[in-house]
């Protein structure tokens, strides 16, 4: 009974194994991993800025009500989530089409059924995709000590400093995953998208007090 299983699960990892390496391929194919990577990193910094704001906007009202703030939090990531599927999805799919188009003019061959406009199609999915995924994401991970007040008793002014910092990591991860060069040169990016936050953090405590 095993030896057919085994077989089963090495069919299925291989077939998995083909079926990201078709994937990768078409991304490579239209050279789209800076763009994918661009995407993503945009769209998770608004997702992460969205959940400081509302994590801020809460502490300044004095409303720090873990279902409050996990709710708004969740439904604003969605919000985010789905018009960046729907707005990249259109750009992106008429952004190929054209130059496909282009291509088509320059090699007169009709290339709208071949592995190129398949490849143009995935891409611009996979593109949106990513982009919808990235703020939901983010909020996610943002509030994750408010999902735990939700099971389990804990402070809530704990949970609030702990998603502070959390952001504010997130806010650095994705300055160097999106940044360039080497080491130092990527830390510099972390460091400028953790200023953002900082800085959005002070101005709404600044807000408080005025």
């Amino acid at each position: 009974m095993q030896i057919p299983l085994i077989s089963q699960l090495r069919e299925i990892i291989h077939r998995i194994g083909e079926t990201l390496d078709r994937f990768r391929s078409y991304v490579e194919m239209w050279r789209a991993e800076g763009i994918i990577r661009r995407y993503f990193g945009a769209n998770a910094f608004d997702g992460a800025m969205t959940t400081l704001g509302i994590l801020i906007g809460a502490y300044i009202t004095g409303s720090l009500d873990p279902s409050l703030i996990v709710g708004i939090t969740v439904s604003t990531g969605i919000a985010l989530g789905t018009s960046g599927i729907f707005a990249v999805y259109l750009i992106e799919s008429a952004e190929r089409q054209k130059r496909l188009e282009e291509l088509e003019s320059a090699v007169l061959v009709d290339l709208q059924d071949t592995l190129l406009a398949k490849a143009s199609k995935f891409v611009s999915s996979f593109t949106a995709l990513v982009d919808g995924i990235a703020p939901v994401l983010m909020a996610m991970i943002g509030i994750s000590p408010f999902l735990i007040c939700l099971k389990k008793p804990y402070p809530v002014e704990y949970a609030a400093f702990s998603s502070l910092i959390i952001i504010f990591i997130t806010l650095f991860a994705l300055g160097y995953m999106i940044g360039a060069g080497n080491l130092k040169q990527r830390s510099i990016y972390g460091i400028k998208m953790l200023i953002a936050g900082i800085i959005a953090t002070l101005l709404s405590i600044l807000l408080k007090q005025a």
